[in-house]
């Protein structure tokens, strides 16, 4: 049996009970369960980075993702190490914290209600 009407977060019980003709077994111990959405959603596609003036421009293709949270965008300037810096809703994001001379590198990763967060994107690269 598979029960297609479970949600996550939600208490389930099953117990299972036999039939012969008109006989009925004793009904088993009932299975508690509490299904949890451990899955990640889908890695966003297609980022693009482009220099403006005193910004750079960050977007991808949106997730279709029915539990989509958001976005979280990494950043690694001139090489270094990799930070968040920024949390959206939307898919694209504007990096006004830059500075003339210094290269930024970019990935972006989806995040579900539950917390889950996808791989991040492909690197994409921009410099002032």
């Amino acid at each position: 049996y598979v029960d297609r009407t479970t949600q996550y977060g939600t208490a389930y019980g099953y117990a299972i009970q036999s039939t012969r003709g008109a006989a009925l077994s004793e009904i088993s111990e009932t299975a508690r369960i509490t299904p949890v959405d451990v899955f990640a959603p889908a890695t966003p596609s297609n980022p693009g980075a482009v220099a403006g003036v005193g910004s750079i421009d960050v977007s991808w293709d949106p997730s279709t993702e029915s539990d989509l949270s958001g976005y979280r965008v990494y950043r690694s300037v001139n090489g270094g190490a990799w930070q968040v810096v920024a949390t959206v809703q939307t898919p694209s994001y504007t990096d006004r914290a830059v500075t003339a001379g210094r290269k930024y590198a970019y990935q972006v990763t989806s995040v579900d209600r539950a917390g889950n967060e996808s791989a991040r994107s492909a690197t994409v690269e921009a410099a002032l």
